[in-house]
């Protein structure tokens, strides 16, 4: 996994600070007045800096792990979806999700029913985009 050298630097970055304190934080109510008190040492603000950064960037990966999965999975299920919508029975009568489902079933037998049910949602997107309907 690409993350994994990041976290193994951080977290030998910071090894020397494990088991010091790192916050203390205590609060009292005098005469009906809060008070609060938070106590820090000078370097948290650059350890809560290093973990902001590492969890952008992680967010970020991921972002991108998703972007190019679902544009491999648009890729793959285009031909699918395509002949999916091209059949008459795909728009004839009243339909719905659970008609468009068996059609795809008989059309794609060999495919997975969790495969068929992606078919089927990104052809009534696209069916939906073209027609408005």
């Amino acid at each position: 996994m690409l993350e994994q050298p990041r976290v193994r630097k951080l977290v030998t970055k910071w090894r020397a600070r494990d088991g010091q304190t790192a916050q203390v934080v205590a609060t009292v109510v005098v005469d009906g007045v809060i008070h609060g008190l938070l106590v820090q040492p000078t370097w948290y603000e650059e350890y809560e800096a290093d973990i902001e950064a590492h969890g952008k960037e992680a967010e970020r990966l991921q972002d991108e792990r998703d972007r190019r999965a679902e544009a491999d999975a648009k890729a793959r299920l285009g031909p699918l979806v395509r002949k999916l919508m091209a059949d008459p029975r795909f728009t004839a009568g009243k339909v719905g999700r659970a008609k468009r489902l068996t059609l795809a079933e008989a059309l794609f037998p060999d495919e997975d029913r969790t495969v068929l049910g992606e078919v089927v949602d990104l052809a009534e997107s696209q069916h939906w985009l073209a027609t408005g309907r």
